[in-house]
C-alpha cells in the first residue's frame, strides 16, 4: 500500500469511531444491491453504490473504505478481481462476497485471496447483519487501534518538544552560569572606573591615567571572554570543533583568578603556586578558563561555609614523548566542609548540587570543559576534610626557566 492510500485508509478507519463504518456495496443486480444499502444504512453505516466491479475500484482508489460488499458475479471487473485488486491496496479492508452460484473452488479462491466472509442469495438483511457482524467487530477494533496510534504519535511528538525544551533549559542554564563569572568581572571594573573618575571630578584632578588603562583592559577582556563563551554556543551541536592553540599555562590559571576573584570570601586566602611562561598547553583557553575559574568559585563556595584557604598549584612531571614535555597536575585544594563519600561520584553530575539556590553547574562545566581538552580530572574529598580537584593535561615547554614560585592573594 502507497504513502497516499495508507494515509486515506487511516481517516476511513478513525472514521469508524462511535460504530458507523464507511461501507462500499458494489453489484450489477440493482434491486438485490439496494436491499444491501437500506439494510447498512439502517444498520447505522454511510454507503456508497457502484453498479459493477470497475465503479466500485474507480469509487476504492479516490478513497478507500474500512469494508467492501462486492457481488461476485459482475460485468466488466468481477468479484474475485475487485477483491484481489481492494486487498493488494489496502490489507486491511474486509471484504464480503455476495454469490448464488455456491461454487467451491471459487470459495477457496476468494479465501485465499483475502475474504472476510460469504453471504449466500437468496438472505433477509437480519442474517446478512448477523453474518457479517465480525467484519464490523474487527472494523471497530481497527478504529480504536487507529485512534491510539494517532494519539501515540501525538505524544511522543509532545515529549520530543518536551526534552527539546529541557536540553534548551538547561542549555541555557549553562550559559547563565558561564556569562555571570565574566560579567561580574566586568561590572566590577566598570564601578571602580566610574569611582575613579567622580574621585577625580570631586578633587578636580586628572584621573591616573595607567590605573585607568588597566581597567579597560580589563573590560576588554570580560567583554571578550562573553563573546568566546557565545562562540562556543553557536558552535554547540554542531561538527565544528573549538579552535585551539598553544597558550601559556600560566596566563589561563591568572585569567581564571581574576574571573573568579568576585567570589573569594573576604576572609579567605588564596595561596598559590604557578608555573613559568615557559609551560605551555594547547586548548580553548575560554573553555580551559571557565573549567578553572569554576574550580576556583566552587572552591571559594566551600570556605565561606567552613574553612579560610584556598591553594592553587601546578606541578610539573617530565615525560618527554610524542611532542610533548611531560603532564602538568594543576590542584584546586580547599580547608571547606569536604564532600560525604556518598555522593562523591555524583558532584560532577549537571544540576547535582548540596548549596542552597546553587545551579548544580559548576563542577560539571569544569569537567566537562576539561574533557573537551584532552584533560583528566579527578576528585578527592572528606567528609570535614576539605576537597581536592587535580587536572591534569599534557604540556610542552617553550624555554627552561623557573616557576613563578608561591604567591598568597
Amino acid at each position: 500500500m502507497n504513502a497516499a492510500v495508507a494515509e486515506l485508509h487511516s481517516i476511513s478507519v478513525l472514521e469508524t469511531i462511535g460504530g458507523s463504518l464507511r461501507i462500499l456495496v458494489a453489484d450489477d443486480d440493482a434491486p438485490l444491491r439496494q436491499i444491501v444499502v437500506t439494510t447498512l444504512i439502517r444498520a447505522g453505516h454511510q454507503v456508497v453504490e457502484a453498479s459493477d466491479g470497475a465503479e466500485a475500484w474507480d469509487r476504492f482508489q479516490e478513497q478507500p473504505f474500512p469494508m467492501v460488499v462486492t457481488d461476485l458475479q459482475m460485468p466488466v471487473l468481477g468479484g474475485l478481481e475487485l477483491l484481489k485488486r481492494v486487498k493488494a491496496a489496502s490489507p486491511d479492508t474486509e471484504v464480503v462476497i455476495i454469490t448464488g452460484y455456491g461454487d467451491v473452488g471459487v470459495v477457496i479462491e476468494a479465501l485465499r485471496a483475502g475474504a472476510a466472509n460469504f453471504v449466500e442469495k437468496p438472505f433477509i438483511p437480519s442474517e446478512f447483519i448477523a453474518q457479517i457482524g465480525p467484519c464490523f467487530t474487527r472494523c471497530g477494533l481497527r478504529a480504536e487501534a487507529a485512534c491510539l496510534q494517532v494519539e501515540l504519535k501525538s505524544e511522543r511528538k509532545r515529549r520530543e518538544v518536551d526534552v527539546r525544551m529541557a536540553t534548551l533549559g538547561r542549555l541555557l542554564s549553562g550559559l547563565a552560569h558561564e556569562v555571570h563569572n565574566p560579567l561580574t568581572f566586568v561590572k566590577g571594573n566598570i564601578e571602580l572606573l566610574q569611582r575613579f573618575l567622580e574621585d577625580s571630578e570631586a578633587k578636580d584632578v586628572s584621573p591616573p591615567i595607567e590605573h585607568m588603562k588597566t581597567l579597560l583592559n580589563d573590560l576588554a577582556y570580560g567583554v571578550g571572554r562573553i563573546e568566546g563563551l557565545m562562540d562556543s554556543m553557536r558552535r554547540f551541536g554542531t561538527s565544528r570543533p573549538s579552535e585551539q592553540d598553544e597558550m601559556p599555562l600560566k596566563t589561563v590559571l591568572d585569567n581564571a583568578i581574576r574571573l573568579a576573584a568576585s567570589r573569594k570570601p573576604s576572609h579567605a586566602s588564596l595561596h598559590t603556586e604557578l608555573p613559568g611562561e615557559e609551560v605551555r598547553i594547547v586548548a580553548t583557553a575560554v573553555e580551559m578558563e571557565s573549567c578553572f575559574t569554576n574550580l576556583l568559585v566552587n572552591a571559594y563556595d566551600a570556605v565561606g561555609v567552613t574553612g579560610s584557604r584556598v591553594d592553587l598549584r601546578v606541578r610539573l612531571f617530565p615525560y618527554e614523548t610524542g611532542g610533548i614535555a611531560g603532564f602538568a597536575e594543576v590542584t584546586v585544594c580547599d580547608d571547606g566542609p569536604g564532600i560525604p563519600a556518598g555522593i562523591l561520584d555524583e558532584v560532577f553530575t549537571p544540576f547535582f548540587s548540596r548549596k542552597e539556590g546553587g545551579t548544580g553547574l559548576g563542577l560539571g562545566i569544569a569537567y566537562e570543559s576539561a574533557k573537551r581538552n584532552g584533560a583528566q580530572v579527578t576528585l578527592e574529598s572528606e567528609e570535614d576534610q576539605g576537597a581536592t580537584v587535580v587536572v591534569r593535561m599534557p604540556y610542552s615547554v617553550a624555554e627552561c626557566a623557573p616557576p613563578t614560585g608561591e604567591t598568597d592573594r
